[in-house]
């Protein structure tokens, strides 16, 4: 289970159920009521990522984990995205949590990726 043989570690698991209901409150916060304005579309996503993060590290001020988050945020025309991302992953500890948001205008899907620190 550790990547470095001989040494004990105490986990205290990533709740993904957590993240995602944080995911879901901050996007609708932010986004239930806009319409999709490129000149904010930058400041928008960089200030719900930033949320995001800041409450996922405020319920694990004691965790070993390494939180990164990801948000992608465009307008809505009817036409399909595809989003990726590669990282080094440690299937026993790492993790990650999503959601995505909708409306006439906006779409949003917000990754927040959980790497634990041995």
């Amino acid at each position: 289970m550790s990547r470095c043989p001989g040494r004990s570690f105490s986990l205290s698991r990533f709740k993904t159920h957590f993240a995602k209901e944080v995911i879901q409150e901050i996007l609708t916060k932010y986004l239930k009521d806009k319409e999709y304005k490129q000149i904010q579309a930058e400041i928008l996503s960089k200030t719900i990522g930033s949320e995001i993060k800041n409450r996922i590290k405020d319920q694990y001020l004691d965790s070993r984990y390494k939180f990164m988050v990801q948000v992608v945020l465009g307008e809505r025309h009817g036409a399909g995205i595809k989003v990726g991302a590669r990282c080094v992953w440690d299937a026993d500890t790492d993790t990650l949590a999503f959601d995505q948001f909708l409306n006439e205008t906006i779409f949003c899907m917000a990754v927040v990726f959980a790497v634990y620190f041995y």
